[in-house]
């Protein structure tokens, strides 16, 4: 719903003030017997930026998983609406119903910063790199999501790059939604502030979303 950008720190990730909200959108998983464990995930996806894949993999070998698992994604790609990071999460959730010990929430923080967030979902308050969360109400709010034809190689570390010290802010936006929400009141504020604005907008087919 909103993100401030407040610093970069010295290891190249940031610290963030942000409020994450699931919505009704998911990708669909199918399961098959195989002897080995296979995922097929989305073509246009490199395989070395896919962190289902990797976590998939990763967890099922470790767990003895057997199967063909296939993926019909409907989260647009590279959308921002945290396709790969929910499918991330799918995988530590499963094998956390395998076994109680399993610690999923330590496991999500190494596939991504916003991993953590999908083993939950609902509204939370993202601190720190976004993993530090605080759950929120979920407000009674209405929007349309537009997914504009624009494709940015890398988005999220090409994004991240070309922040700039005039687009960091403090987080009191950020801080100032929660609080709303934590009281619950209806109304929409004026403002939902996103550090990406200055960058997403300067490309033209995103600008046009605007007028």
């Amino acid at each position: 719903l909103a993100l401030e950008v407040l610093r970069r720190r010295d290891h190249g990730y940031h610290d963030l003030a942000t409020i994450f909200q699931a919505i009704d959108l998911y990708d669909e998983f199918t399961v098959e017997p195989a002897d080995e464990l296979e995922y097929r995930g989305d073509p246009r996806i490199p395989p070395d930026i896919d962190i289902a894949r990797r976590a998939f993999l990763e967890i099922g070998s470790e767990r003895s998983w057997t199967g063909r698992i296939t993926v019909r994604k409907q989260i647009p790609i590279a959308g921002g609406l945290g396709g790969g990071s929910s499918d991330a999460a799918l995988a530590l959730r499963l094998a956390a119903l395998d076994d109680s010990h399993f610690d999923a929430l330590t496991r999500a923080r190494a596939f991504g910063a916003d991993v953590p967030f999908f083993l939950h979902g609902g509204t939370a308050l993202g601190r720190g790199i976004g993993d530090r969360l605080e759950p929120l109400p979920t407000p009674a709010w209405w929007f349309v999501i537009v997914v504009p034809e624009l494709r940015i190689e890398r988005k999220t570390a090409t994004l991240f790059s070309r922040l700039t010290p005039d687009d960091f802010s403090s987080g009191g936006r950020v801080e100032a939604l929660a609080a709303r929400l934590r009281s619950g009141s209806p109304e929409l504020p004026a403002e939902l502030p996103n550090a990406f604005a200055r960058q997403v907008f300067s490309y033209p087919r995103a600008a046009a979303l605007s007028d």
